[in-house]
Formats: C-alpha cells, sequence, structure tokens
C-alpha cells in the first residue's frame, strides 16, 4: 500500500515558557507524512521545499523517517514560530511561502497511489492551493481521499473564505479529520455534530473531530456514531497532536481496507467496534506525540499495530 501526501513543509522554531529556543523540522503535511511511514505504510511527500540549510535539515529527516519526499524547491523554507507556554500549548506566527507547483514526477506518484492526504496550510494559502485542490479533486473515487483543515486564522483570517476552501476540499474527500477549535472557527456558534454532518451531506463518508482532553468523536455515512476518551498522558507540549492523530487514522483507514475505488464503501460501512479501534489508534498516536517534545509521532511498535 502506498500513501501521497500534498502541502507544506516547514521549520518549527519553538519558544518555550523556559527561555529555550530551538529548531525543529515541522508543517502539518510534512508531519503527517512521517507519521504515516512510521506506521509501516509507503510514503511520499509532494512539497516545497527551500535550498537553504533549514531545507536540507527538512529533506535529512524525511530520508531518515523512509519518506520519498518529492520536491519543489523554492529559495527558502517556510517557518512556523511556535510558542510554548507554561502548560505545554503552543500557539503560532507564520513566514510561509505559499507557492506550489506539481511536477510529471509528481503527478505519477499521484497517480498510482492508494491513498491521497491534503490539507493545512497549502490547502488554503497562496497561489498554490488552486493546484492543490485540482490534484486532490482527480483522486476521489481512485484513492482513498483525506483531508484535515487545520485552520490558521493568522494566515487565512476570513473565515468564510476558509469555510469555501474547506467545503471544496470536503466535497472531494472520503475521510476528514478537524479540530473543534477548526469547526468553531469556520462555522461560528454552529454544533460540531451538525457540521459533521453538512460534511457528510458534502459528500465525506466518515469525519472525526478531535475535541483535545475531551478525545475524539466520529461519525459515519452509514449512520454510525462513537466517542472515545484522550489517552492519559504526561504533556510536553501539543505540538503535531492533531497530525499524528490524522495519520492514525489514514493508516487505520487502509488497515480496514479503505482504499482505491472501495474507499467510500468500507468507510461507510464501518462498524462502532471498527470505529472505535480507529479511533482509540488515532487518541493514543496524539497522546505519545503531546509526552515528548515536537512533533514526533509514533511508531507502528508503539502503536501496537500489527501490519503487513
Amino acid at each position: 500500500m502506498s500513501a501521497v501526501i500534498i502541502g507544506e513543509s516547514l521549520v518549527d522554531v519553538t519558544c518555550r515558557a523556559d527561555g529555550t529556543v530551538s529548531e525543529t523540522p515541522g508543517g502539518g503535511p510534512f508531519n503527517i507524512a512521517v507519521g504515516v511511514s512510521r506506521l509501516a505504510v509507503s510514503t511520499s511527500l509532494l512539497t516545497s521545499i527551500g535550498t537553504d540549510a533549514r531545507g536540507h535539515m527538512l529533506v535529512e529527516r524525511l530520508r531518515g523517517d523512509g519518506v520519498n519526499g518529492i520536491l519543489h524547491g523554492v529559495p527558502e523554507t517556510s517557518v512556523a514560530r511556535a510558542q510554548v507556554d507554561s502548560n505545554g500549548i503552543a500557539s503560532y506566527e507564520f513566514d510561509i511561502d505559499g507557492s506550489f507547483e506539481l511536477t510529471p514526477e509528481m503527478q505519477r506518484a499521484l497517480d498510482s497511489a492508494d491513498a491521497v492526504h491534503t490539507g493545512s496550510i497549502a490547502a488554503h494559502y497562496g497561489a498554490g492551493a488552486a493546484t492543490v485542490l485540482e490534484a486532490f479533486t482527480t483522486r476521489r473515487g481512485k484513492s482513498l481521499a483525506t483531508y484535515d483543515p487545520n485552520c490558521r486564522p493568522s494566515i487565512t483570517p476570513d473565515a468564510q473564505i476558509a469555510c469555501r476552501q474547506a467545503e471544496s476540499f470536503v466535497a472531494a474527500s472520503d475521510m476528514v479529520k478537524a479540530s473543534d477549535e477548526d469547526m468553531e472557527w469556520l462555522y461560528p456558534g454552529v454544533p460540531i455534530a451538525e457540521v459533521a454532518r453538512r460534511w457528510l451531506m458534502l459528500g465525506a463518508n466518515l469525519v472525526v473531530v478531535t475535541r483535545g482532553a475531551d478525545g475524539l468523536w466520529g461519525i459515519t455515512s452509514g449512520g454510525v456514531e462513537v466517542a472515545v476518551s484522550a489517552s492519559s498522558t504526561q504533556l510536553v507540549d501539543t505540538i503535531g497532536a492533531g497530525d499524528s492523530a490524522m495519520a492514525a487514522l489514514i493508516v487505520g483507514a487502509i488497515q480496514h481496507g479503505a482504499v482505491g475505488e472501495r474507499a467510500r464503501m468500507v468507510l461507510s460501512s464501518l462498524t462502532a467496534d471498527d470505529l472505535r479501534r480507529m479511533l482509540d489508534e488515532a487518541a493514543l498516536a496524539a497522546a505519545i506525540t503531546c509526552s515528548r517534545a515536537g512533533a514526533n509521532p509514533p511508531t507502528a511498535a508503539e502503536l501496537g499495530l500489527q501490519l503487513d
């Protein structure tokens, strides 16, 4: 099985409450690509990476985790500045290059992918967003198509525009994962269950909502609805937790056979036990990531996954 992730790669410059500063690889799609690869699925990342020293660090991380990085080179690597408070909660500011070009090598990877994922900044910001949407939309019905809006109001401050963009991706998706904060920003005052059902009506077959310490909740187009508790953890910071949950959900869907042309049917037919297992694994993946500094997703062994 193979997964292709489309989206941004950047460097997290993390400033902690004790005054320490560190630079580590990051970006939602980048983290998800690493997370899926660590869960023993062959993974390619279609992304823009700078030709500078920070870009070299990103490429080395991809190689180290077995991700096939298929790159559109740009002059400078994008940067996310994360301020982590004394409770381990991160807030972000960004210096982003929003360009993205689909190269012939990228297209070949897409054409052979069993699963395709996108979301975050690349799907909503800059000239590259339209290219990402076009590439993603072509895979519906051919690959498992998954999406995580991972909203960044500091970059895309107009919630109405962001909502229209998100709905375009939802309509082309089989599975969507979003945080409750994403939903509340995109649809002010609308209950998250109502948003989830709206997304199912748009075309998604599974919608999962991460709710921080309250755990995860999911609903399928077949009417199955499950909530699970968050896994307990010793919190270091929240950087990359949602990305690790997304990676685990992608791999969980693949394990259940939701790949290629069968993706929609399989997701709509998930039983409550199937969905609970997927959500529990995603919750554990997030908790493990929260227990260590930065975006550092778990391996298959850490999740106890038995993969072919």
